[in-house]
């Protein structure tokens, strides 16, 4: 500290400048540096998102227990194992990398549905038995594509699009 008439150096609680004289005004101690705002929360994953996702986990659960009820049940050939097996993980992977604001991974899911419809449609043309046998056949396969179909729609709704738009930090 040094007096404010001659700069000569004080002692920290000095009331006179032992040079000149002078009375030192004893400062107020400065208040603490305002703390940085907190950052602002960010803002939730919307319920039409979270809706979306719920209906894509119960559809990839649901094809996890049909495919695990047929493996069972039936003499299924390698090649359909491996397929049902890599599209499972791929709709795993999927939902996380969704989930993590990835936006190309909503127009993927749109092409895995379109081409596995394209697959049932292809099967279901391609059988020669009563609509009856068809039907209990390729119920369950159809509903799970209808609860993709559900689940990747509400994906695209406004409040879901506002939230794949924001960039994350993280």
């Amino acid at each position: 500290m040094y007096c404010p008439s001659c700069a000569s150096s004080i002692e920290p609680g000095q009331t006179v400048c032992p040079l000149c004289g002078s009375a030192i005004a004893i400062a107020a101690p400065l208040p603490p540096p305002n703390p940085p705002p907190a950052p602002a929360p960010a803002a939730g994953r919307p319920k039409t998102l979270r809706s979306g996702m719920a209906l894509l986990v119960v559809s990839l659960a649901a094809t996890v227990f049909y495919f695990l009820i047929n493996l069972g049940r039936y003499a299924l050939p390698f090649r359909y194992s491996a397929q049902t097996v890599a599209f499972m993980l791929i709709w795993a992977v999927l939902l996380v990398l969704a989930w993590q604001r990835q936006r190309w991974t909503r127009v993927v899911m749109i092409a895995l549905i379109v081409w596995s419809l394209g697959n049932l449609g292809y099967g279901i043309l391609r059988q020669s038995v009563p609509f009856e046998v068809l039907l209990a056949a390729y119920a369950t396969p159809l509903l799970i594509q209808v609860l993709r179909a559900a689940g990747v729609a509400l994906l695209f709704t406004p409040d879901a699009r506002r939230w794949f738009s924001v960039r994350s930090d993280s």
